[in-house]
């Protein structure tokens, strides 16, 4: 499979998980996680995830989370920084922002 047909299956994935119930927290949780992987330093993968706006389907998801509660809220507040932090520095070594694109989540 294409990195791009893995990051749009994925993506699609975690749209639809925003109007199914049977699909848990952490499994939402864990696709994010594999879609940020996809998107570190891969300039090619965020202008496709952003052409299908997956940071918006992605932002959405964790405020769903969150409105469905969450144990240990401080850590999971924690790692959803850390993942947005790690998505807009994409790798830099100099901690300065490269991803530009993820403004809008701010």
């Amino acid at each position: 499979m294409r990195v791009q047909g893995a990051l749009r299956s994925l993506t699609n994935i975690l749209s639809e998980g925003l109007s199914q119930s049977n699909m848990t927290a952490m499994s939402k949780l864990d696709i994010i996680e594999t879609i940020c992987k996809l998107l570190f330093q891969n300039t090619a993968n965020q202008a496709e995830f952003r052409k299908m706006d997956g940071y918006t389907t992605m932002l959405k998801v964790l405020d769903q989370v969150l409105e469905n509660g969450v144990g240990g809220r401080e850590s999971f507040l924690k790692d959803c920084f850390n993942v947005f932090f790690i998505i807009s520095l994409d790798g830099s070594e100099d901690m300065v922002r490269k991803n530009a694109k993820v403004d809008d989540l701010y």
